[in-house]
């Protein structure tokens, strides 16, 4: 399955997620439309804050984020992926042992 595929597909998943856990109408926080709907956006990932520099394994954490944005003002707010069923969740890597130890 190409990466596209693969996100059409979990944008398919996070609109019945939507669907059942958020109710109508659907109301933008920011301009109160109702009737403008919404769009997703392809998943993306978090990392968590290290000071400025990007740490990759050493038990660092990765969220996998869906936005979902206001087509009237382009508000956007994200839901975890992976807490909505959507992907598997990041299994953060085992810290390596400094040397010496």
């Amino acid at each position: 399955m190409s990466r596209d595929e693969q996100q059409v597909r979990w944008g398919r998943q996070m609109l019945e997620w939507l669907d059942e856990k958020w109710p109508q109408p659907r109301a933008c926080p920011v301009c109160r439309s109702t009737d403008a709907g919404w769009d997703l956006g392809h998943i993306g990932e978090i990392r968590v804050f290290t000071g400025g520099g990007l740490v990759l394994g050493s038990g660092s954490r990765i969220y996998p984020m869906a936005p979902v944005m206001c087509k009237n003002c382009g508000y956007t707010f994200l839901v975890n992926a992976a807490h909505a069923g959507i992907v598997q969740p990041p299994k953060p890597e085992a810290a390596e042992p400094e040397a010496g130890q």
